[in-house]
Formats: C-alpha cells, structure tokens, sequence
C-alpha cells in the first residue's frame, strides 16, 4: 500500500507539474489579469511573431519582440493580439501592449517570501526571480504566489523600467 501511494504522489506531482505551460509560445493564449482597465500602447515589431497573451520586449532598436532574457531589452507589458510579423520588415506591422495590471503567468521556481519581489522575464509567458534569468530583465513585481510554478505579477504602467 505504502507503495501505491508513493507512486500516486509521484503522478499527481507529474501531471500538475505538466498543467503548467513553459517555453516559449506557439500559439495565443488567454492569460488571465485583473486590476484596472490597465494602459494600452502601440509599439512597432520586430520581425518576429507575437502571440496574444504573451509577454512582449522592446529590442535596443525600439521594436517590439516576443519576450526573451535578453540584455538591453525591457519588458513592456502583454500582448492583447497576435501579431505576426515575421515574413516581413522590422516596423511593417505594430501591437497593442497592456500593462498597468497583474497577470497570471508561469514562474520557474518561486517561493511564498518572494512576494513584493521584482520577477524577471525567462520567456514570453514565463517569469523568475532575480537568480534564474542570466540577463535580469524587469517584467513587475510579485503580487501573488499560487505555486513554485505559477504566480501573479503587476506589471507597471507603461511597463517595465529599461535596463541599460
């Protein structure tokens, strides 16, 4: 019997663990936020694609990319349409980006404690705390720990400060 249970713990952990989306996007999503009406923007994109309900990056260049930790990008907010620029110019096409609003994102590995922490981004539905991301990209501050995988972040009006 002991067994058995130690078995159903371990699939229990494994299909829960499997719930969680990570990696990066490959089709739009419906990510769940709250708050107020939060603050639209529009921003040129990068030749790239941008999935609704993905966190989106402003590159050095001053275009708009699917989120990634990557130096001297910042995080701008989530997408709130699929934009797919990728057979195009850099600037062909633009998206509209909410921020001033916490959002329901995936986490690598957070802790109760972290709460009013800064979360960086790991991808563009993923966030972690400062000691994951190589590049420490700013997305907002957790508001809510629902799990190690799994929390609520505000991202700040206009998003997240630029990282030089």
């Amino acid at each position: 019997m002991k067994k058995f249970i130690k078995f159903a713990i371990i699939i229990a952990t494994a299909i829960a663990y499997a719930m969680v989306p990570f990696g990066v996007l490959s089709a739009a999503r419906n990510t769940q936020s709250r708050g107020s009406p939060g603050a639209s923007h529009r921003y040129p994109c990068g030749v790239d694609v941008i999935y609704k309900g993905g966190l989106v990056n402003i590159d050095a260049n001053g275009y708009a990319m699917a989120a990634t930790d990557t130096a001297s990008e910042w995080c701008a907010g989530v997408a709130d349409e699929t934009v797919d620029n990728s057979g195009g110019s850099a600037g062909d096409k633009w998206v509209r980006v909410i921020s001033g609003r916490s959002y329901r994102l995936a986490a690598t590995s957070i802790t109760q404690a972290m709460l009013g922490e800064v979360m960086y981004v790991v991808d563009d539905q993923t966030f972690d705390d400062g000691g994951g991301p190589t590049n420490d990209v700013p997305v907002g501050t957790l508001m809510e720990f629902i799990s190690v995988t799994e929390g609520w972040v505000y991202i700040p009006e206009g998003g997240s400060q630029k990282v030089s």
